[in-house]
């Protein structure tokens, strides 16, 4: 009884242990169902509307199956949408995966959505993703007016929509390229919905005369063989494209992913389709490389993306063109500092030169006021000039009259008056009065501006210069008179001639009035066509003060030590002539004064 008991309560423990186990396993494999559950992601595959008649097609419904086997922990969802179904739903973000043509999936990466290629459909008729799409121009068999792309220009056209890539985008864009502008190439163009069929029986039914269909689309649908169409502008066809085209060639149809997709499922599909077997005409997935003709035909055409460029939109034109704007706007503010310096430095020029102006005004008036009083001056001692040679020329005739007169008193006084020397005293008189009075009149002459001139004898002028000189003056006794034989012509006026003469001998008189032995030669030759009159003297040495002032032919009215008396008044007389006065220090001193005269052939030849 004891040994039955025990073994009922071992088999219920048994018993109980068993159930416990059970019932643990099962509540965590429920719990490993609901985590299972929680963790899976559904995963949603948008896929554009395709028209028919594409062997493109037969790769949507395996590729479907083999995206659900790859995603076996996550829930594949598949929507198929239009060309603006997906645009909107690939902005809202609603899409995971995207299969579209390789025009729509550049059209959204250009705008920016973020769409990134993960595999691209090749095939036996593209082995090369990169040229699988084009489109071809097409009109009925017996259009013999058609026979270029050119001859298309003016007609009706018909096709299926107007963002239709390789309905017609692509068409248009080789128009552009032939040199066309697609906007306004047709008369017509008839858009007759998704399908191609409408737009090949529009053409067939004479209510279009050509038609633009996707490349491959005439072959595979059987339309070609009947031979009622005919291909315009049908390219050279090769391995890689074998069918008609009478475009460029395009990338294929392309799966991409979005940006709120893991990239962890993006790496998985990305995988699954790479490693999807081949199936019938060698449809498979592989990598296109060059979206690049996408991007130029949007651009070229100004459509999809770049709709904008067809109108004009300030707030557009400011953002594309806003680095020019920049730069504009800074080079106007660095032209408005530029001409507000400008302006700052032209008041301030214009001040300084303002005051410049009055300043130089207040000059020229102090000026002007300074050369009236040095006129008044000058006019002073000019006339203090022509007063002393008055004066001076006028003492010799004087005194030698006063002579004549002092000497008939005295013998007047001693009744010792013969009446033979009376008529010679008083002619003699009368002479030095006559010569007076042409001193008097040659200088009046020079206020008027009178000249008279004629050929003269200069040595025979000079020889009664230096003998008048002796006559009226003991001192001139020391004067010493030379010149050559033949006579010396000159034309110039007597008195001029006897001032020059008589000033250079007084102030020689005048310099050597205190010397020992006073010695002064008066030398008169010709040098070239010139008359040189050469006056020395043993005078005193010449200081450097006083040579200076020679040189500079000073025209002081008085002078020091008995030089300088009239050399305005000789110098002027000279340079009137044509001729020059010239001073030369003599050793061990003295001083040489030589005027030179043109001689008379020389005036005649001048």
């Amino acid at each position: 009884m004891n040994r039955n008991s025990q073994g009922i309560r071992t088999s219920i423990k048994a018993l109980l242990s068993s159930l416990f186990t059970t019932f643990i396993v099962t509540l965590g494999f429920q719990s490993s169902l609901c985590a299972t559950e929680q963790n899976q992601k559904t995963v949603t595959l948008g896929i554009s509307e395709f028209a028919s008649h594409n062997i493109n097609e037969l790769i949507i419904e395996d590729t479907i199956k083999t995206l659900q086997k790859a995603l076996k922990n996550n829930k594949l969802v598949v929507k198929r949408l239009n060309l603006i179904g997906i645009t909107n739903a690939v902005k809202s973000k609603e899409l995971d995966l995207v299969l579209t043509s390789a025009g729509a999936f550049r059209r959204l990466v250009i705008e920016r959505t973020g769409l990134r290629d993960l595999a691209t459909v090749a095939s036996d008729l593209a082995p090369n993703p990169n040229y699988a799409d084009g489109s071809v121009f097409f009109v009925r068999r017996d259009r013999e007016d058609i026979k270029t792309i050119a001859d298309l220009k003016g007609r009706v056209a018909s096709a299926n929509y107007p963002y239709a890539f390789s309905g017609w985008q692509i068409a248009m864009g080789e128009l552009l390229k032939q040199g066309f502008a697609p906007d306004n190439f047709f008369k017509k163009t008839l858009f007759l919905g998704h399908d191609a069929y409408p737009a090949i029986q529009a053409v067939l039914d004479k209510k279009a005369d050509v038609g633009i269909a996707r490349a491959c689309f005439l072959e595979y649908s059987g339309l070609l063989e009947q031979n009622q169409l005919k291909i315009i502008g049908a390219k050279p066809s090769g391995e890689e494209f074998p069918c008609l085209h009478s475009t460029d060639l395009y990338p294929n149809w392309t799966l991409s992913t979005t940006p709120n997709t893991p990239p962890e499922i993006s790496r998985v599909v990305s995988a699954a389709l790479l490693d999807m077997p081949p199936i019938a005409h060698n449809l498979h997935w592989s990598v296109a490389t060059d979206f690049t003709k996408v991007d130029k035909l949007f651009l070229d055409l100004k459509v999809g993306p770049y709709e904008y460029l067809r109108k004009f939109d300030l707030t557009r034109f400011i953002r594309e063109y806003r680095h020019y704007f920049i730069f504009a706007a800074l080079l106007f503010f660095g032209l408005l500092l530029h001409v507000v310096r400008v302006n700052a430095l032209v008041i301030k020029r214009t001040s300084q030169l303002t005051y410049s102006l009055k300043r130089e005004k207040e000059l020229a008036k102090e000026a002007n006021v300074i050369r009236q009083r040095l006129n008044k001056i000058q006019t002073s001692g000019v006339v203090g000039q022509m007063g002393t040679m008055i004066a001076h020329e006028l003492k010799q005739p004087l005194a030698t009259a006063s002579n004549y007169c002092f000497t008939l008193r005295r013998r007047m006084e001693r009744n010792d008056l013969p009446p033979a020397l009376l008529d010679t005293s008083l002619e003699k008189i009368n002479k030095q009065m006559q010569k007076a009075t042409q001193i008097i009149d040659k200088v009046r002459s020079y206020a008027k501006g009178d000249r008279f001139r004629e050929e003269i004898n200069i040595v025979s002028v000079a020889s009664a210069v230096v003998v008048d000189l002796k006559k009226s003056s003991p001192e001139a006794g020391c004067i010493s008179f030379s010149s050559a034989s033949e006579p010396h012509c000159a034309k110039c006026d007597e008195i001029e001639l006897q001032i020059i003469l008589l000033n250079i001998l007084n102030n020689a008189l005048e310099a050597v009035h205190n010397q020992a032995s006073p010695k002064i030669f008066l030398e008169i030759s010709a040098k070239d066509k010139d008359i040189v009159l050469s006056v020395s003297d043993n005078g005193p040495r010449i200081s450097e003060e006083m040579w200076k002032t020679l040189e500079n032919h000073s025209q002081k009215s008085s002078k020091e030590d008995g030089l300088g008396f009239g050399l305005l008044i000789v110098q002027s007389l000279a340079e009137d002539l044509g001729g020059k006065l010239i001073f030369k220090r003599n050793v061990p001193n003295g001083l040489t004064v030589t005027v030179l005269i043109p001689s008379c052939g020389a005036n005649e030849n001048g």
